[in-house]
């Protein structure tokens, strides 16, 4: 699951926007899987992944104008099947 949070300042058109190409992402869990989505947006953003979900890392925590590849990986694993899932704000 995905989501973002956006900041106060529009672009030059007056509108702000900001979008993801995608709204879930299923990783394996393997350490190194790796997935990326875009985000575009005509003003600046941050996005985060809470502590408590530490096997995963993002190539960059903020953007701006334009479009940002958004990239996920697996860093650790809890070394079962079971699912772990995460949130990205």
């Amino acid at each position: 699951m995905l989501s973002c949070h956006k900041n106060d300042s529009p672009g030059p058109s007056g509108i702000a926007t900001l979008s993801v190409s995608r709204t879930a992402i299923r990783l394996d869990t393997a350490i190194g899987t790796i997935d990326t989505l875009k985000v575009h947006s005509t003003i600046e953003w941050t996005a985060a992944i809470s502590p408590a979900n530490s096997w995963l890392k993002l190539n960059t925590s903020s953007g701006g104008n334009g479009d940002t590849v958004l990239t996920i990986t697996v860093i650790s694993n809890n070394g079962t099947a079971t699912p772990q899932i995460a949130t990205i704000t």
